[in-house]
């Protein structure tokens, strides 16, 4: 029994620090590089508190992004879904209201948004920068649409593949989208939400150079849905900004200058994905003295939060190199590498991956040359 209590108290001691940790003020950051001139933001458009069907507080929204190193959100309550509407006043504008002040307190750029939430099609579309949320409580959906976009509104298409409203789980292209896109009112479109994956939507990235988001519509704590201390992360959306303003985000989504992050997984265009892998990584032994019959070890750094699986596209001839390799998040990896007999020295080697984990189209992985050289002893 008294071996029982002691084990026992321990779990609940251990319960208490655990707890106690969690609410601690403290800030993980999440490692990714800056590219070409632009700041890699790290961001999440799409959440939910009481005022709408979630279950937090929206200063709440706040204190997670800012634990989980996010630098942008949106809360994006229904305007037209209240289930708690007996419970708290509706007010389409008061989670904003009330987050800014903690936003502002813990440096988190907070841009205010609305799900316009209808049935298929156009289905659910959220809408950021708007200035009255109110003024979206129309009842035909085109119209409420019109009336997001003449606030300068920037209009995304909202989970395409979520089977409540395509059962097949495959997104699809409507008419009443077309005409939106027609009239410049929507701009993009969600590949990741929440726990699903739309993969097929980068072909509506190229074809109607759409902007592609990640975000994680998180109705719950955060910390109830994702593992965080497992490794997990939630859904988010790389924005390549100018700065780390409102005003350059807004540049960023127009143009385009995003990925989704999702699952271990990146996705974007090709502009945009190699910078962030190169940057990620340094080949660290860069020169191999000529010896065939010596084996040898590059070291290859990934300084970003993110572990690359690269998968051989191209052998090289001259090289005995992995089919394959994980580079560890802010690790160094040896890469096992012997040289032929029939190679000449000072001779510059190309090594063809794929990085398995980032796509820049459907089903096409980004491409990446892995370079050294061979020198004399």
């Amino acid at each position: 029994m008294k071996k029982d209590r002691i084990r026992y108290l321990f779990i609940f001691v251990l319960f208490f620090v655990i707890c106690k940790a969690d609410n601690l003020k403290v800030r993980t950051e999440f490692n990714f590089p800056n590219i070409l001139d632009y700041k890699t933001l790290k961001c999440d458009f799409h959440m939910h508190t009481i005022f709408s069907d979630g279950a937090v507080w929206p200063p709440t929204r706040v204190k997670e992004a800012w634990r989980r190193g996010l630098d942008a959100i949106s809360i994006t309550e229904h305007v037209e879904y209240k289930p708690y509407k007996e419970d708290v006043p509706i007010h389409h504008n008061r989670s904003y209201e009330l987050a800014k002040n903690k936003a502002q307190q813990r440096d988190i750029i907070l841009i205010q948004g609305a799900e316009i939430t209808r049935s298929m099609p156009p289905g659910h579309l959220n809408a950021l920068f708007v200035k009255d949320a109110e003024k979206l409580t129309v009842e035909d959906p085109i119209k409420a649409i019109k009336a997001a976009a003449k606030q300068g509104s920037y209009i995304f298409y909202n989970h395409p593949g979520w089977k409540s409203q395509r059962p097949s789980g495959i997104p699809k292209w409507f008419s009443e989208h077309e005409q939106l896109y027609q009239k410049g009112w929507l701009k993009g479109v969600e590949i990741a939400n929440y726990n699903e994956y739309y993969p097929k939507v980068m072909k509506w990235m190229h074809n109607k150079n759409l902007t592609i988001l990640g975000n994680s519509d998180v109705h719950q704590p955060v910390n109830e849905v994702w593992k965080f201390h497992k490794g997990e992360h939630r859904p988010m959306t790389f924005v390549f900004a100018k700065s780390r303003t409102k005003d350059a985000i807004r540049d960023a989504l127009e143009k385009g200058r995003t990925a989704a992050y999702f699952e271990n997984k990146i996705m974007g265009r090709k502009k945009y994905l190699l910078p962030l892998f190169k940057n990620s990584i340094e080949v660290i032994t860069k020169n191999l003295d000529y010896n065939p019959k010596k084996k040898y070890n590059l070291q290859i750094h990934n300084s970003s939060d993110i572990d690359y699986k690269l998968k051989i596209k191209r052998k090289n001839q001259n090289v005995d190199a992995p089919e394959s390799i994980n580079l560890a998040a802010k690790k160094t990896t040896l890469f096992p590498v012997s040289i032929q007999n029939k190679v000449h020295r000072e001779k510059r080697v190309i090594m063809r991956y794929e990085v398995q984990n980032m796509f820049t189209n459907y089903n096409e992985h980004l491409n990446y040359k892995l370079k050294f050289n061979i020198v004399s002893e």
